[in-house]
């Protein structure tokens, strides 16, 4: 993602939600496959493999962006994996056309990820 793009969905994330740079230390995961997971809201969507960086954060936990694009109800559409501070917390995909309120919970068990 490119400084400029960055920087118009902090700005429109920020209207509607407690959003922050994320912490310098913050690691970027690696999912080793694709996984598809349903979620109540958006379907069935696909998350490719490959390294999600960290974009940017809120109280709740972190918005990593894919490498590609996801696929919902087969559409490609830019967003990512949402990992909770809170270790009970359900996982989430988000798009980045919809913002921070785009967060629609993974059902079934977590994305499995690594540092």
């Amino acid at each position: 993602m490119t400084f400029s793009r960055l920087t118009l969905v902090i700005a429109a994330l920020s209207l509607s939600a407690c959003v922050a740079p994320v912490a310098p230390d913050t690691r970027p995961i690696i999912l080793d496959a694709s996984y598809t997971r349903n979620t109540f809201e958006a379907g069935s969507v696909v998350f490719p493999k490959g390294v999600y960086q960290p974009t940017f954060q809120t109280r709740g936990g972190v918005y990593y962006e894919a490498p590609t694009v996801l696929i919902s109800a087969g559409n490609p559409a830019r967003g990512g994996l949402f990992i909770p501070h809170d270790p009970s917390a359900k996982q989430s995909c988000w798009f980045e056309i919809l913002g921070p309120n785009s967060r629609f919970t993974v059902l079934r068990e977590p994305i499995p990820y690594h540092y």
